[in-house]
């Protein structure tokens, strides 16, 4: 879906990410698209996960831009970590970036990875955007074809979404 030539960097969402990349030349930008990985919060006194994703929108938004999508994952979050207005993490980090201009493509695992409600926020806005959406098969899955090739048809079946609209990210967390 996205350029046949692209680095995919897996950053976390922090500012020596933020500055890294916002330090980046016009011509490694042209060549790149990052994957924004969230870290769950740690919430101090008074703070909340609307005002982390606030920051984290603000962050990615300030060192990547409008101009080119984004990829932005919230993988070390619980899958029951909801907003103070249920929302899913992943749903609201993505109506922040738009918000402000940016272009957020939502990462999901399969459904083996993630939850259903997990994958129906992600449905929701694969429905509302036009940039589809980015699973990011994990390390186990790649060792049994036939679970796979079974996941995958069912994950892109559960988000009504076809091949031609989805970036694979095959992620082996460690060689």
């Amino acid at each position: 879906m996205r350029a046949s030539y692209c680095y995919l960097p897996i950053l976390r969402a922090r500012g020596g990410a933020f500055r890294a990349v916002a330090g980046l030349s016009p011509l490694a930008r042209s060549r790149l698209t990052p994957l924004f990985d969230v870290p769950a919060p740690v919430l101090k006194q008074g703070e909340t996960l609307e005002g982390y994703l606030e920051k984290r929108a603000d962050g990615i938004h300030r060192c990547w831009g409008p101009q080119r999508p984004v990829y932005v994952d919230v993988y070390d979050f619980p899958l029951d970590s909801r907003t103070e207005s249920g929302e899913q993490p992943i749903e609201r980090l993505v109506d922040l970036m738009r918000a402000r201009g940016s272009r957020p493509i939502p990462v999901t695992g399969t459904m083996l990875e993630r939850d259903a409600d997990y994958l129906s926020a992600v449905r929701r806005i694969v429905k509302r955007t036009a940039d589809g959406v980015c699973v990011r098969v994990e390390r186990d899955e790649l060792t049994e074809p036939d679970l796979l090739r079974s996941s995958l048809a069912t994950t892109l079946e559960f988000l009504a979404v076809g091949p031609a609209s989805v970036d694979l990210i095959l992620d082996l967390r460690y060689v």
